[in-house]
């Protein structure tokens, strides 16, 4: 039977509960944690709302990293499944690149980007993955893996000289 419906823009979706529980499709989980996540940005950047909404709001990077997972598993191309998640967390570095150049209050420096982290972790499970069932392969990207962890790290090193640690020219 259901026992709940969410509309948003004119589409439903549905928590259905069996004998064995209660059951929501993965939609339903994101709104929930977008809700979640949207608790935690209001008391980040909204001054006297209250701890309470940081609490509830830490909810939604695992309930996140959990439909992630999910999509990991289910996925018939975990590469273009990389890219789509890089490339969502470079459009997010930029956006925060360019907010912190326009506020340059360093009390309101944005850093929120949730993509590189579900990013490394799914490059590091697939990684794991490889490693039990084609270790030759799995070495390979192992070892990609940390060089562009190298890389990357020399990079922000550098970059932190020229832009300085808020992303403000030094």
């Amino acid at each position: 039977r259901f026992i709940c419906k969410i509309t948003v823009s004119g589409i439903e979706w549905d928590c259905i509960e069996t004998k064995r529980g209660i059951y929501m499709s993965a939609t339903v989980i994101k709104l929930i944690a977008l809700a979640l996540m949207l608790l935690d940005h209001i008391a980040e950047f909204i001054p006297g709302t209250g701890i309470f909404f940081h609490h509830l709001g830490r909810l939604s990077f695992p309930i996140f990293l959990y439909c992630m997972l999910w999509s990991l598993h289910y996925t018939h191309d975990r590469i273009q499944y990389f890219k789509r998640l890089y490339l969502f967390g470079v459009i997010m570095a930029i956006m925060d690149l360019i907010l912190n150049n326009v506020v340059t209050n360093p009390y309101a420096h944005i850093t929120n980007n949730i993509m590189i982290p579900l990013l490394l972790t799914g490059v590091m499970i697939h990684i794991i993955e490889l490693l039990q069932s084609a270790p030759k392969e799995g070495r390979k990207w192992l070892f990609g893996f940390l060089i562009l962890q190298t890389v990357s790290i020399i990079l922000c090193i550098l970059c932190s000289g020229i832009f300085g640690l808020w992303g403000v020219p030094a």
